[in-house]
């Protein structure tokens, strides 16, 4: 199996796991949580804040996957929105609770620091990828690429859907449209 960052050079929390993988199994103990879609406003600890883990929405997979690979999504956006405010014209009003946790956000800060992937390539396990939901090929919704295959041939995506749902792999490529597709860079200490 092929993961994004596998090899030892990339282990970039320094905890002896390669993060693309850090990332995989972080999504994959969303998956086990079997946390509800739950739409909610919270105040959160900072950093390293977190809504209870029974409950969340796509954004909180990808914010506990990238946890578990030693980064602080919370934190590193709001440091970054801090020390570019022009780059976040959504965010009038910095608030730590749920600038994190809106996608139209996290596409930002995944532009200005993670590997923005072609179109053509081949997605990998710990990649993180963008939907657009509406048909008006904007993102609005976000998930973390499997290692599982799905009934298509293509891999699962790891997500919280939407109300109704519970955290889950989806086979979602082969019928909603992928808007952005993204994979830490290797080799680079993000500020956590």
């Amino acid at each position: 199996m092929r993961v994004a960052n596998l090899s030892k050079d990339d282990d970039l929390d320094s905890d002896g796991i390669p993060t693309g993988f850090d990332i995989l199994i972080g999504a994959k103990k969303t998956v086990l949580l079997r946390s509800p879609y739950v739409e909610t406003y919270r105040a959160l600890t900072f950093p390293n804040g977190d809504m209870p883990r029974e409950e969340g929405v796509c954004t909180d997979v990808v914010v506990r996957a990238l946890r578990n690979a030693g980064y602080d999504l919370q934190s590193l956006l709001s440091r970054d929105r801090a020390s570019a405010p022009s780059a976040y014209p959504a965010i009038a009003k910095p608030d730590r609770n749920i600038d994190h946790r809106r996608v139209r956000n996290l596409l930002i800060y995944f532009k200005r620091h993670f590997e923005s992937l072609p179109e053509t390539s081949t997605l990998l396990p710990g990649d993180i990828v963008l939907f657009d939901t509406m048909g008006d090929s904007r993102p609005e919704h976000i998930g973390v690429v499997s290692d599982s295959v799905g009934t298509s041939g293509q891999p699962l995506i790891i997500n919280s859907w939407t109300t109704g749902y519970i955290t889950s792999e989806m086979d979602l490529l082969p019928s909603v449209p992928v808007t952005h597709r993204f994979r830490i860079r290797s080799s680079k200490k993000l500020n956590r």
